[in-house]
């Protein structure tokens, strides 16, 4: 939606200017997260390419307008793929695979969201130029971290975050994974700016982001901040703290699944419940019950059938 109205702003003679493109980056990162809808039905329609809905249709209006701003630049473009040549030839092995991809509308949406991180790391470096405009953009980043703990603090007050029958923290229109993998990121830029900013202003907003992750119960995030903090501290400290807290952040993302219920019962099947005892004294034992979601099965099929058969 936002993305094809700038598309429409980037026909206009003023747009072709740097101002556009600008504002093109700071919508994104001020909305990417953000719903398009107040409740768990999101308007899913039929289109040649797959059903869609509101926040797909939303995401691709802003892929389409990104692409259309490198493309007005390609010829600066080269230098910057050359930085990262490996990520640009994984893209390109992607599109070739299209040629025995089994469904090519499926291929396509993949190919799409393997290659959006790509496409707005190159708008970033084609239209950022100076420190003024990366302030700005940590600013947008963290804004939205605020804006999406508020709407989350005022789903709970409505009583209308329940996932899977439990209270889990996160914003009405978006499942607790993406609530909590976007506060990761904004808790890393704000532990970063704790060291070269105003840490009085910072450290809030890493204990509110921090606390919003885990009140969403969703392990890969957890473990994600846990670590990314960790090393965070281990970079930006000296003498015996850059040991200690990156140490205390690694043991806390452990301790947090096994003396937590909610936690430990949500990493094991259903009917193998563990307590923390016996994880403790016997952890191999509890491995065939994780409860790892269906990804590493997929993982397991993909080597299977992929790979070991003819790994070319």
């Amino acid at each position: 939606m936002i993305g094809l109205f700038i598309i429409v702003l980037m026909f206009v003679p003023i747009g072709l200017g740097v101002f556009w493109p600008t504002m093109l980056i700071y919508v994104s990162l001020l909305t990417g997260p953000m719903p398009l809808t107040v409740g768990q039905e999101q308007g899913l329609f039929t289109t040649p390419w797959g059903r869609m809905d509101l926040p797909s249709i939303h995401l691709l209006g802003l892929l389409v307008a990104a692409c259309l701003v490198v493309l007005l630049r390609i010829e600066r473009v080269w230098q910057h793929v050359s930085l990262w040549r490996f990520h640009a030839c994984f893209l390109l092995f992607c599109i070739l695979s299209l040629v025995w991809a089994p469904s090519f509308i499926y291929g396509v949406r993949t190919l799409a969201k393997l290659s959006s991180p790509f496409l707005f790391l190159m708008l970033i470096m084609l239209v950022v130029s100076s420190q003024r405009q990366l302030r700005m953009m940590e600013r947008l980043i963290l804004v939205s971290g605020v804006l999406m703990v508020a709407l989350a603090i005022g789903s709970v007050m409505a009583g209308m975050t329940t996932f899977g029958g439990e209270e889990r923290l996160t914003i009405l229109g978006h499942p607790p994974a993406i609530f909590s993998v976007h506060l990761v990121a904004t808790s890393a830029l704000a532990m970063a700016n704790v060291k070269y900013g105003n840490a009085i202003r910072y450290w809030p907003l890493v204990a509110v982001f921090s606390i919003a992750v885990v009140g969403a119960v969703t392990r890969i995030s957890i473990m994600a901040l846990f670590g990314a903090l960790s090393v965070i501290l281990f970079m930006t400290r000296t003498g015996l703290a850059r040991v200690i807290f990156p140490v205390l952040g690694l043991v806390g993302a452990p301790a947090v699944f096994l003396l937590n219920d909610s936690f430990r019962n949500r990493m094991f099947y259903q009917g193998h419940e563990q307590t923390a005892e016996g994880i403790l004294s016997n952890p191999f034992s509890s491995f065939e019950y994780l409860n790892l979601t269906g990804r590493f099965g997929v993982w397991r099929e993909a080597w299977n059938q992929f790979f070991l058969t003819n790994p070319l």
